[in-house]
């Protein structure tokens, strides 16, 4: 079976309880590790680099190209 596993953090926070942690959860499995820097990417690349997102987004700019699932707003309301 295989399990992704997405992890978001500062480099500053990578320690042996990281590893340790990591060899606990997937103890006995070859394992790859992929490592983006997202300080040198834009937002769209960004939200584009996990296919949860990339699906989630592709589904939103389907349905505003379709006008369904929009929320109109009066801007007075805010005022």
């Amino acid at each position: 079976m295989m399990m992704n596993m997405t992890v978001t953090l500062h480099s500053d926070q990578l320690d042996q309880q990281f590893l340790i942690g990591l060899r606990q959860m997937f103890a006995n499995r070859q394992i790859q590790i992929e490592v983006t820097t997202l300080d040198e990417m834009d937002e769209t690349e960004y939200l584009d680099s996990s296919e949860a997102n990339r699906e989630y987004l592709l589904r939103a700019i389907a349905d505003v190209e379709a006008g369904a699932e929009l929320i109109a707003v009066d801007m007075d309301d805010y005022q």
